[in-house]
């Protein structure tokens, strides 16, 4: 069954001006570890990005090194904001499948990113605004490990704030969207299934 196929929230990716400067004041202020770093030298091209834990939040907070790129458009236009909630799943092409012929828009097509180390199949499609969905699959389903990531030796935080979890999502769309009945529906799909696997495993528990 579809409603099956996502299993977690696996990750909130940032845009912003600046990815250390972001990273340290979400470690200072709000008490999460800076995990891992990529970039040019780790493989990622254009960009760098830390990746952030506290409970079983997943924080990627990326800067653009490129003044022409898409990253750097998006912040100069919409501010530093969320630009990909990603989901874990157990099948990427059942998914991503499932949300074209419910409407979706595709940003990327499954494909494998592998860097030797670390290894995802991955997917995305558009939702509402310039926000958009991931979709990872990884052979070892209790991994979070990204590819290009290499670990940082930031000690970890003594007394963190005890943040377990994300808890909602909440969004903001234009009126003329919440207006039409059918760009809504499609938009709201995937938090759909999502909450039908939660209220699953809350009963289960």
């Amino acid at each position: 069954m579809t409603q099956s196929l996502l299993t977690a929230i696996d990750h909130i990716e940032m845009y912003v001006f600046n990815a250390f400067q972001a990273a340290n004041f979400y470690r200072s202020v709000f008490g999460f570890d800076i995990i891992a770093y990529a970039g040019p030298e780790t493989g990622l091209k254009d960009q760098i990005s830390y990746f952030l834990r506290q409970g079983s939040i997943r924080l990627v907070i990326s800067s653009s090194l490129n003044r022409d790129s898409s990253l750097l458009k998006h912040v100069i236009n919409h501010d530093e904001s969320v630009k990909d909630i990603a989901f874990t799943t157990n099948n990427v092409s059942q998914l991503y499948e499932a949300t074209l012929k419910a409407g979706a828009v595709s940003i990327l097509e499954p494909t494998e990113i592998d860097d030797g180390k670390d290894k995802i199949i991955k997917a995305t499609i558009a939702t509402f605004g310039n926000t958009v969905h991931s979709f990872i699959e990884r052979e070892d389903p209790s991994s979070h490990e990204l590819p290009f990531y290499i670990p940082l030796n930031y000690p970890l935080k003594k007394n963190p704030f005890n943040l377990e979890t994300v808890d909602h999502i909440a969004i903001a769309v234009e009126k003329e969207v919440l207006g039409n009945g059918d760009s809504f529906m499609k938009m709201c799909w995937i938090f759909i299934f999502f909450l039908q696997k939660t209220l699953r495993q809350m009963r289960v528990e």
